[in-house]
């Protein structure tokens, strides 16, 4: 049974490619830490990295967040649906 992050995770590539992003895994090759997705839609690039409910970033992924948001990247970690909903998709919850 997939655990609370793989959860989290699933849900919001259903809800992202339902609103058509382009939802893509990602590695570096050289370096530990990189965010899991690569997400794009209208010239958006976002790179999500996707956390269980209230689990934070170990310190090499602190480290790499904080350099690729200093290059100038879009850098989200995500625990929530929910948040995913707001900070990716836009979505207020509002009618």
């Amino acid at each position: 049974m997939p655990g609370p992050e793989s959860r989290v995770e699933k849900r919001c590539r259903e809800l992202a490619e339902a609103d058509g992003w382009m939802f893509e895994k990602i590695k570096f090759l050289s370096r530990i830490g990189c965010p899991d997705r690569f997400l794009a839609k209208e010239g958006r690039i976002v790179l999500v990295e996707f956390k269980a409910p209230g689990k934070v970033l170990e310190p090499h992924q602190q480290v790499m967040v904080w350099e690729l948001q200093q290059a100038g990247i879009e850098v989200i970690v995500v625990d929530t649906v929910r948040q995913f909903e707001r900070e990716v998709l836009g979505w207020t919850g509002e009618d």
